[in-house]
C-alpha cells in the first residue's frame, strides 16, 4: 500500500517589529487536510464572540477575550499552534525562519505550503534561503495580505 504524502499548510504572522527588536514573537498555525473544518471552526467563534471578521486592533477588548478563550477550548488546535520569542535582536527573518523551522520538525511532513502575512516578493526566496538547512522538505514560501473577510488565504 503506498504510503500518503503528508502535505502540511504553515500560517504564520508575526508582531513585534515596532518595538525596535527589544521583543519579537512568531505564531505559527500548521494543519493538513483538516483546514476546511478548522476554517468553519474559527469563523463560527469569530461570530459567537461578537469579533466578526475583522482586524484585532478593530475588536472590542471583550469580544478578544472570549475569542481567545473559544479558540483555547478547539481540540483542533492541538499540537497545531507554535509561539517562538526573540529578544534583543532586529534579525526578524532569521528568527521566523527559525520558529517556523522548529514548528515543522514538531509536525513531520512531506511537503509544506508556508503563508506569511505581508512578506515582500525581495524577502520570500532570502527566508527560503535561511530554511534550507533546516527543514528537509520541499516548501514553498508565499505571502499574502489577509483580507479582513477571509480567516485562510
Amino acid at each position: 500500500m503506498p504510503k500518503t504524502k503528508r502535505k502540511l499548510y504553515c500560517y504564520v504572522d508575526e508582531t513585534g517589529q515596532d518595538t525596535a527588536g527589544r521583543f519579537f514573537a512568531v505564531s505559527i498555525l500548521i494543519t493538513e487536510a483538516e483546514r476546511e473544518k478548522l476554517l468553519k471552526e474559527i469563523e463560527a467563534i469569530e461570530k459567537e464572540s461578537k469579533k466578526g471578521n475583522v482586524k484585532w486592533k478593530k475588536a472590542r477588548p471583550e469580544a478578544r477575550q472570549k475569542y481567545i478563550e473559544a479558540l483555547a477550548q478547539l481540540d483542533n488546535l492541538h499540537d497545531k499552534v507554535f509561539v517562538a520569542t526573540y529578544r534583543d535582536s532586529k534579525e526578524y527573518l532569521v528568527h521566523t525562519a527559525d520558529a517556523i523551522a522548529k514548528s515543522l520538525r514538531q509536525r513531520r511532513g512531506d511537503r509544506a505550503i508556508i503563508y506569511i502575512d505581508a512578506l515582500s516578493d525581495a524577502q520570500q526566496p532570502k527566508l527560503k534561503r535561511q530554511l534550507r538547512p533546516s527543514v528537509n522538505i520541499p516548501t514553498q514560501v508565499r505571502s499574502v495580505r489577509r483580507e479582513e473577510n477571509n480567516t485562510f488565504p
